[in-house]
């Protein structure tokens, strides 16, 4: 006698259910996680605005000067300068902390501590553009002032301004980008957008007019092309960047 074998497999309803319920999980967890991202971004900013307080009042209390003075906290060497040249900029949080007015990181531009003391002991920090802020406009500058080749603008600012590097998670978050580079180097290339020359953006190589990011007018604009491997977000090419006078941004192009 023949043995019958009984394949039972799921039903389409079946399927269904589970994946909804792992619709349903991803979607708890994504904005758990992104919580618990900037929870530490603010832990590690306002550990650094405490940081600074106690090392700057204690820098005061050496120096004994007549007037107020405001100095600039370095995070990599735990000491305090009396100018912001030569510290990296290390603010994470793209909201106010605790501790320190301003913004710690605007637009994937990471500001620094500045700490002002006095002979009353009233000591207040302030979030504020450290170096990096400073080259880009530096360079912005330079760059609309130059009157040479376009292909020789990077040799141009390279000896009167300078290169920066900035984390890409501080401008993409988790969205994975063409090549997967943890840093973006910053890197001037001339564009005219609304009829002002603009040089500042990013784009992986010293050629090609195409970019990841474009820093225009104080602000930074991030590529929305995911036309890269796996749906990657790709550069776009710096013709198709347009913005109007109230900041609105044509293309595949959206403001930080």
């Amino acid at each position: 006698m023949p043995v019958r074998r009984i394949t039972k497999g799921f039903t389409l309803a079946e399927v269904l259910i589970v994946v909804a319920i792992i619709a349903v999980l991803v979607g708890i967890s994504i904005p758990t996680f992104t919580a618990q991202t900037a929870k530490a971004k603010a832990a590690a900013d306002m550990a650094n605005v405490r940081s600074a307080k106690s090392v700057a009042a204690a820098q005061f209390m050496t120096d004994l000067p007549s007037t107020s003075t405001t100095y600039y906290y370095d995070a990599a060497s735990g000491q305090v300068k009396n100018s912001p040249s030569g510290i990296t900029g290390y603010g994470q949080s793209n909201v106010a902390v605790d501790g320190a007015s301003g913004i710690p990181n605007t637009n994937g531009v990471a500001a620094i501590v500045s700490v002002t003391c006095d002979s009353a002991g009233t000591i207040s920090a302030s979030w504020s553009s450290g170096e990096t802020e400073n080259i880009l406009q530096k360079n912005q500058t330079l760059a609309n002032n130059y009157t040479g080749n376009a292909w020789q603008l990077n040799d141009y600012l390279k000896s009167n301004g300078s290169t920066l590097t900035v984390d890409t998670s501080s401008l993409f978050g988790t969205s994975k980008i063409q090549n997967d580079p943890a840093q973006l180097t910053w890197r001037p290339v001339v564009a005219t957008i609304n009829g002002v020359k603009t040089v500042i953006l990013y784009a992986n190589d010293s050629s090609n007019t195409s970019a990841f990011a474009i820093y225009y007018n104080g602000t930074t604009y991030l590529s929305t092309n995911n036309g890269g491997y796996q749906g990657r977000i790709n550069r776009n090419a710096i013709s198709s960047f347009n913005v109007d006078s109230s900041g609105n941004v044509s293309g595949n192009w959206k403001k930080k």
